[in-house]
């Protein structure tokens, strides 16, 4: 067998053979055969006094960043709460159009650790009964249906007297429309009726009760204890209104749109 070139010089073929499970002889390179390092990895570790020293500034971080989260998400969840609610208001009004039966959006304000939330109701002309057509509806943590301690608000103008939607509790059915104060009786958890203020639109659309204009609800970044003390969180609200998103009403139409962003 004659034999190549590199063996007639002299050298070694560059490639070795190894055994195959069948039998066959394959011919492989031998650069691309591993082969182990001759250098070892030396494997090394932190000392205490790094440990340390990381974790000093890992806590310096956190006490930096997180009063400024905290007021993003308060800022944030006060604003979702408020698109929400203009969403869910305006589908209770053209609920009641198209069904030409009222619709009510009931408001019930919790303590801690419970969040505030809302539902929507719609009255059946054909039983006569009431339908939900939502479960209890959770605003954002944080977040709270703001109910000034006046009964009317101006939010920053003397000159502008606001009837605060959550004023008009359900406790006392005086002058209220039985409907309201039947559909209330009905409500999932059997909330307490003094933490309790209704929204009714009538079959056109238009807000029903409360019949008192110009109509606001408030939403504001903060908390309620157990007494129903509503604390809120960032300026006093002589100064700025203390981070509020204000809602306002048109009776006839029964549209809603935010009016006031205070405290962003």
């Amino acid at each position: 067998m004659p034999l190549n070139r590199a063996t007639k010089a002299g050298h070694k073929p560059m490639h070795r053979k190894e055994q195959t499970a069948r039998g066959f002889q394959v011919l492989k390179p031998d650069h691309l055969t591993p082969r182990i390092s001759r250098f070892r990895c030396s494997a090394s570790g932190f000392t205490l006094v790094e440990l340390i020293a990381v974790l000093a500034i890992l806590s310096l971080l956190v006490v930096l960043l997180v009063p400024a989260t905290a007021g993003l998400l308060g800022t944030t969840g006060r604003k979702g709460a408020a698109n929400v609610l203009l969403g869910t208001f305006e589908q209770a009004r053209a609920a009641s159009i198209e069904t030409s039966s009222p619709v009510y959006v009931y408001f019930w304000r919790r303590s801690l650790p419970q969040r505030d939330a809302f539902i929507v109701a719609r009255m059946n002309r054909e039983t006569g009964q009431p339908e939900f057509l939502t479960n209890w509806r959770t605003l954002p943590q944080g977040t709270i249906l703001y109910d000034p301690r006046r009964t009317h608000w101006s939010g920053g103008n003397s000159s502008e007297r606001v009837l605060s939607l959550l004023s008009i509790r359900l406790d006392n059915s005086e002058g209220l429309p039985p409907d309201v104060v039947e559909v209330a009786g009905l409500l999932p958890q059997q909330p307490d009726l003094s933490r309790v203020s209704a929204l009714k639109f009538n079959e056109f659309g238009a807000i029903e009760h409360p019949l008192r204009n110009p109509l606001a609800l408030f939403i504001g970044e903060g908390f309620r204890d157990d007494d129903g003390r509503e604390v809120l969180v960032g300026p006093r609200e002589e100064e700025a209104g203390g981070g509020i998103e204000k809602l306002a009403f048109s009776r006839f139409t029964g549209r809603a749109s935010l009016e006031i962003s205070v405290g962003n």
